[in-house]
Order: structure tokens, then sequence, then C-alpha cells
């Protein structure tokens, strides 16, 4: 597992019989632990008692930008909205709250969990295109909000900040660990 999701976002938790046992039985037996963030370490640590041999160590996924993308010569035409259909995710209220506060802009919503009827919005379903039509949409981005009330790591930042976008991304410490860590880091602003 790379973050705590199951414990984090409750409606997933109760769609994982034995997830205690399973976490317990890591905590109590195994040699050793590699996390994704500093963040996703906490969080294990915070509910987990490990045994004292157990070692724990952070090995972040690449924090290079340029192995996610490079900087887009194109102009961006809307804002991008990215997630799933997951509700922590929150791309559907983020969405409909945005397209209210800006009639005037365009957005593509990635992850859309509702019928998709704002004349502003156009709603991609995650999961269901090629990459190279996925990461076309970064590139064609005047910004990307990516509202997700839990990552464990957070690639759409990653992917945003390679294309030199500003990324908004809900307030959290992974957050703060990701934008000291890589190249563009300025450019990820953080709201409540």
């Amino acid at each position: 597992m790379l973050d705590t999701i199951g414990y984090d976002c409750l409606y997933n938790a109760a769609q994982v019989p034995g997830l205690d046992d399973v976490w317990s039985f890591v905590a109590s037996f195994a040699d050793g632990v590699f996390t994704q963030s500093h963040f996703t370490l906490k969080r294990l640590e915070e509910r987990l008692h490990f045994d004292g041999r157990c070692r724990r160590v952070v090995t972040h996924h690449s924090l290079d930008v340029d192995d996610y993308g490079h900087p887009s010569p194109e102009e961006g035409t809307y804002i991008l909205v990215i997630g799933n259909h997951f509700k922590h995710k929150f791309v559907t209220p983020t969405v409909n709250k945005l397209a209210d506060l800006f009639p005037d802009r365009s957005f593509v919503a990635v992850g859309y969990a509702a019928e998709c009827s704002r004349p502003n919005v156009i709603c991609v379903t995650s999961g269901q295109m090629d990459d190279a039509t996925f990461f076309a949409l970064y590139d064609k981005a005047l910004c990307v909000v990516f509202p997700s009330t839990y990552e464990g790591f957070g690639f759409p930042i990653l992917h945003a900040l390679a294309r030199g976008k500003v990324v908004y991304a809900r307030c959290s410490a992974l957050y703060d660990e990701l934008k000291q860590s890589v190249r563009y880091g300025e450019n990820l602003r953080q709201f409540t």
C-alpha cells in the first residue's frame, strides 16, 4: 500500500476487510517499511506501533519534474480540475463551485461524478483515455486545480508543475514537503 488511504478515507476502510489485521502484522513483523513521503510515514507511525527492529525509510517517487513532462509551449484555454470519481478527490463539488463563481471561464473536469450539464464545463471520465490525450489536457490548461482532500504523494501536481502550470491544491503537510523538494515548487499554491 502506498499510503494510509484505507484509514484516512473511511468510506474505503469498510471495503477492506482485515485492514487492521494486515497493518498490525506489518508493524509487528516487518523488517522494513518503505513509504512514498514523510507525510505518509508520519501517518503510519501515528496509527501503528512498529516493532523497534522495523526500519522505516522514505523513498519518494521521482521528484525530478523532467520525469513527468516538459513546459508546454501552448497557451492555456481552460482551468483543469483533476481527480477521479472517489469522494475524497472532491472534483464534483469543486467544479460546481468554480463554474458558478466564474461563468466566463471554461473548465475541463477529470473525474466529475455527476451528469455534466454545465455549459462552461467539459467532463472527462478518469482512466478512459490514452496517455498522450490525457497529458495534453495539462498542456492546454491555464492552471490546474487538484482539490483532493487526501493524497499520499500527488502525481497530478508533478505532471502540472513539469508543464510550467500553476497548481492549486488543498493545504496539506504533503504539499509542503513536495513544494520544498521539486523544481517549480513556487507554482504550487495551497488553499483551504
